[in-house]
């Protein structure tokens, strides 16, 4: 009975989650994690731990979800489970790419790919959807550029992760101002995302199709997809996402005139941001607020944790050509 009850919970939580309901499946993966413990069902505690980990990210709980994955991949290395290694570090990359901690994402996800591909773990899909996000941030967009690439030749035929795949290389085509080339990548990811994917990444796709009408100029299918974009994170309790929404709402209302507007979308962007410690986006909010002094202190700490010297050169001279402009 209580083993039914378990993958009954664990079910409860898995569809939670990918509606965006993050506390709910909170609740649910918490009581099975307890029920899990009790039965002594080591790969399912695994499973389950990695599944809370995304949820704390979601949450901006980053301390907690790198606890999490921590504790998957301690009760996986304990039955020899090389999968569930993989799988404990399948979505935690996020919590250091969030905080600006640049050395220890890469070196989190770099080998989390490199262990995925090894075993057959689709966890290398979404692993370069990480590697774009991160490089996009740091304006070192030859780098995300090949990370859009290698992504969606790795997420041929998986419909959970392509979606965020092909998000990322629309935003390339964006960049290139091949607006009918996002648009189907778009159009392509939306089909395949619904109803398989993660809400979170149902979010980034309605964020970039946002930045693709922002690039067009059609400010009313802007406003009513950020409107969509918005509702998603506010109602889901993703977090993660909430800063990067609103900034991109600050955006659009600059576009359109409305300056008031834009420093109050900025304005709630900062203290979304700040709340979770989301540097990687905190640094070009503070500098689009005017904030200069405050925005180096955060590019300084982001460029303090990058070893590789050209990298840091490249997000050094964007860090420097925000400031200025």
């Amino acid at each position: 009975m209580r083993e039914q009850l378990a993958y009954s919970l664990q079910d409860l939580g898995m569809t939670r989650m990918a509606l965006g309901r993050i506390e709910t499946a909170r609740t649910a993966f918490e009581e099975a994690a307890s029920l899990w413990e009790r039965l002594h069902n080591l790969p399912m505690l695994a499973e389950n731990w990695t599944n809370i980990s995304y949820i704390r990210i979601m949450a901006g709980e980053f301390d907690g979800a790198l606890a999490a994955s921590e504790e998957s991949l301690r009760l996986a290395k304990s039955i020899g489970n090389e999968r569930g290694q993989v799988n404990a570090r399948g979505f935690v990359g996020l919590a250091p790419i969030a905080r600006g901690e640049v050395d220890q994402a890469l070196a989190l996800v770099q080998n989390m790919i490199a262990d995925a591909e090894r075993v057959g773990h689709p966890s290398h899909m979404i692993g370069w959807f990480y590697l774009g996000w991160l490089y996009t941030h740091l304006g070192a967009y030859a780098r995300s550029a090949e990370a859009a690439e290698r992504g969606l030749a790795a997420s041929v035929g998986f419909p959970p992760f392509r979606p965020a795949n092909l998000a990322m290389a629309a935003r390339e085509r964006i960049r290139e101002g091949n607006f009918a080339a996002a648009e189907d990548l778009l159009g392509e990811a939306k089909q395949l995302g619904a109803g398989s994917t993660l809400q979170a990444i149902e979010l980034l796709v309605d964020m970039v199709e946002t930045e693709t009408f922002l690039a067009r100029r059609d400010f009313e299918r802007a406003e009513e997809k950020m409107a969509v974009s918005l509702a998603k994170a506010r109602t889901s309790g993703a977090r993660y996402f909430l800063a990067d929404a609103l900034r991109l709402q600050a955006a659009l209302h600059r576009v359109m005139g409305r300056s008031d507007a834009a420093r109050e979308s900025l304005e709630e962007a900062r203290e979304a941001a700040e709340q979770i410690e989301a540097r990687i986006v905190l640094w070009q909010i503070l500098a689009e607020l005017g904030d200069n002094e405050a925005a180096r202190e955060v590019i300084d700490f982001i460029a303090g944790n990058i070893s590789e010297k050209a990298l840091r050169q490249d997000f050094l001279a964007h860090a420097q050509k925000k400031l200025e402009a």
